[in-house]
C-alpha cells in the first residue's frame, strides 16, 4: 500500500511539474532580455516601444489606453502570483516530507491549480483587452510582430 502511495505521489508530483512554468529557464533568459534592450523599453510593454509603435501605427490614445489596461491588472496577477508561490512552496513541502495523506495532497494540487487557473483567466483576459483597443490590421500586424521577436529569441 505505502508503495502505491508512494507511486501516486510521484505521480502526481510529475503532473504537476510538467504543469507548471520552469522558473530556471526564465531566470536564465532574463539577463538576455534585459542585455538586450538596454537603453530601449522594456520588450514586454510592446505598447511603449517606438519601433513596434510605429510599425503598428499606434497613436497615444491607443497606447494610453493599453497602458491603463495593464496597470489595472497587474496588482490582482501579482497577488495571484505570490499567492501560487505560496500554494506551491506547501505543496513541495507536503511532496518532499512523503507522510501526508493522499487526500490532503489532492487538495493541495486543487488549491495550486485553481489560483494558477486565475492567474491565467486574469492575463487572458488582460490581453483581450487590449487587442480590443485594436484595429484588425493592427492586431494581425501585432501578432506578427511578436512571432518574429519569438523567433529570433529561440535563435539565439
Amino acid at each position: 500500500m505505502k508503495i502505491a502511495s508512494r507511486a501516486l505521489a510521484g505521480f502526481c508530483l510529475a503532473v504537476v511539474a510538467a504543469a507548471m512554468p520552469a522558473p530556471a529557464v526564465a531566470r536564465q533568459e532574463e539577463p538576455k532580455v534585459q542585455q538586450q534592450t538596454q537603453g530601449s523599453p522594456d520588450r514586454r510593454f510592446w505598447w511603449k516601444d517606438a519601433g513596434t509603435t510605429r510599425e503598428l501605427g499606434l497613436s497615444r490614445r491607443q497606447s494610453d489606453r493599453i497602458e491603463e489596461i495593464w496597470k489595472s491588472s497587474f496588482p490582482s496577477l501579482r497577488v495571484l502570483h505570490k499567492e501560487l508561490d505560496g500554494l506551491e512552496a506547501e505543496f513541495n513541502r507536503l511532496m518532499k516530507e512523503n507522510t501526508a495523506e493522499e487526500r490532503v495532497i489532492m487538495l493541495q494540487i486543487d488549491r495550486v491549480e485553481a489560483v494558477r487557473s486565475q492567474i491565467n483567466k486574469s492575463r487572458t483576459l488582460m490581453l483581450y483587452r487590449m487587442h480590443q483597443v485594436l484595429t484588425p490590421v493592427q492586431y494581425q500586424k501585432l501578432t506578427q510582430i511578436l512571432d518574429r521577436q519569438r523567433k529570433e529569441r529561440a535563435r539565439r
